[in-house]
């Protein structure tokens, strides 16, 4: 509910901000989330990342903008099926291997 809000807000504060804006989306739902995260990360081999600094472009933050007390028991169920949804994208797509995502 408060998506739109954010989103708004986030792009007004960038018009004084020095950077571009950060891509921002609302969505109803955490799978939705996920596959358009997944779309605009950049790919990147993670066996060939040196550390964790040198694959910083690969993250991506989970950050509702509300309560999901209606979808999920807390926040950890909620962490969890994310967690596995992002876990499944990453063998779909990835032609190398995996370290689990915890």
């Amino acid at each position: 509910e408060a998506g739109p809000m954010f989103v708004e807000l986030v792009q007004e504060q960038a018009r004084f901000a020095t950077q571009p804006a950060p891509n921002c989306a609302t969505v109803s739902r955490l799978e939705q989330a996920v596959a358009l995260a997944f779309q605009a990360a950049p790919r990147v081999d993670l066996s060939l990342a040196d550390d964790a600094q040198s694959a910083k472009e690969t993250v991506v933050l989970l950050s509702p903008g509300g309560t999901s007390y209606d979808a999920y028991r807390d926040f950890e169920e909620r962490g969890e099926h994310f967690r596995q949804l992002v876990q499944q994208m990453l063998e779909r797509a990835t032609p190398f291997p995996i370290v689990a995502v915890e």
